[in-house]
């Protein structure tokens, strides 16, 4: 019964630790991560709306992504944002937030 606890308790553990792990900009930057749930940290950069259109750079330890979103966090803000992965022909690879 014990080791069966145990078991039950390291799924569980891993299910949490990798279904919410956070990812590289050059892991999201692939054909394949297109429509796939990421999650990111990092420090935003700068804030953008344009019409209807708005969003933000996030710097992480490899690179920087676009974020696009409804909400502006403040510039220099330290967080994280889950969203899926998309890519347009002019910005190329960004992340979708989750609103």
């Amino acid at each position: 019964m014990k080791k069966i606890l145990t078991i039950i308790l390291l799924v569980l553990v891993s299910a949490l630790l990798f279904g919410c792990a956070v990812t590289k900009v050059a892991d999201i930057k692939k054909e394949d991560m297109i429509g796939k749930t990421v999650s990111i940290h990092g420090t935003v950069k700068s804030t953008f709306k344009l019409g209807s259109l708005s969003g933000y750079t996030m710097t992480m330890e490899d690179g920087e992504l676009l974020v696009s979103s409804k909400s502006l966090p403040a510039e220099g803000k330290e967080m994280s944002v889950k969203g899926v992965v998309m890519k347009d022909s002019i910005i190329q690879y960004y992340i979708k937030a989750n609103e």
